[in-house]
């Protein structure tokens, strides 16, 4: 299964430029991504 997030919130790292999510949009997108897996 493939799961395609859009547009989600991200921090920048300034000194490498990383893109990182933050503990709340993670636990958030893990919980979509649970719940698209069930309803497959």
């Amino acid at each position: 299964m493939t799961i395609v997030f859009r547009e989600v919130p991200a921090l920048v790292c300034e000194n490498c430029g990383e893109a990182f999510h933050d503990e709340a949009v993670t636990a958030a997108l893990l919980k979509q991504a649970e719940q698209a897996a069930v309803a497959a």
